[in-house]
């Protein structure tokens, strides 16, 4: 059902609902085994949200779950902030507490939510300046 309303809404004017509200959250509260501190973690949310919000807008996995993109939004929050605290495999195990995933999925589409993020949001909103603001 999530990977159809993704879908629906990216690939027509329909708006259906969000089925998974706050995914990232969801994807960084899985990732206690990798060990990541508390502020890591809510960088990790804040700018993982923001990234989340563009893939929603754009064809990024149309007809994944949002969790499979949450978590590649995730993976490329942590590559944009500094200690790079997660592996692929982290945020595979993390996502894959409530949908299966693979390393594949994670590594395309955080690459895809990376260059939609450095496309879509505002020039002062830069994805390389993600980690300054707020």
């Amino acid at each position: 059902m999530c990977a159809a309303a993704r879908k629906i809404r990216l690939q027509t004017s329909v708006d259906a609902p969000v089925v998974r509200d706050r995914a990232v959250d969801r994807v960084v509260t899985a990732l206690d085994e990798a060990g990541i501190d508390v502020e890591t973690g809510i960088e990790l949310v804040r700018v993982g949200k923001r990234l989340l919000d563009v893939a929603d807008t754009v064809p990024i996995g149309a007809g994944k779950t949002r969790m499979t993109v949450a978590g590649a939004a995730v993976y490329a929050a942590d590559r944009l902030t500094s200690g790079k605290a997660l592996t692929q495999a982290d945020v595979v195990r993390a996502v894959s507490q409530t949908v299966p995933t693979s390393k594949h999925r994670i590594k395309h589409y955080s690459r895809e939510v990376y260059e939609a993020g450095e496309t879509h949001l505002r020039p002062t909103d830069a994805v390389a300046g993600l980690v300054a603001d707020d």
